[in-house]
């Protein structure tokens, strides 16, 4: 029985052997096309950098042929600018003295308003004084009236 056991696992170990060997040449196979893929899709990359390589060749013609045309149109922007600011500090010049005379305005009415308020206040006083005053005469005369 030893025998047959031993052949048996070696029968095993063969099959075993066997499966291992081919999953490694399917393993291999597989590798070897992926990177078959990979080096096909760099090529691809490759000649798509050619094609960009050229659109900016292109480009640069473009650029050289628009620079003078570029350069004349800045002109006329700085000058365009160079306007603008002397307008605008002339609009900022026009706010400004209408702040001063907002801020003159403002002033006015702070206190004109403090000055109703200290009114407003002093009457108050004066009505709670009266009433206050009113109300203990009338408790005295009650209580007069009433001894």
């Amino acid at each position: 029985m030893e025998t047959m056991t031993e052949t048996g696992t070696e029968k095993r170990v063969d099959e075993l052997s066997k499966r291992v060997d081919f999953g490694f040449e399917q393993l291999s196979s597989r590798v070897d096309s992926g990177f078959d893929q990979v080096d096909g899709r760099f090529e691809q990359v490759a000649g798509r950098f050619d094609q960009v390589d050229g659109r900016f060749e292109q480009v640069d013609k473009r650029f050289d042929r628009f620079e003078g045309v570029v350069d004349r149109r800045f002109d006329r922007v700085e000058s365009d600018i160079r306007e603008l600011r002397s307008e605008m500090y002339r609009g900022f010049e026009k706010v400004d003295q209408r702040f001063v005379r907002t801020d003159a305005r403002i002033s006015l009415l702070q206190s004109e308003t403090k000055a109703g308020f200290d009114s407003l206040h002093q009457l108050m006083i004066k009505f709670f004084a009266g009433t206050i005053g009113s109300i203990v005469a009338g408790v005295v005369v009650l209580l007069l009236s009433h001894s």
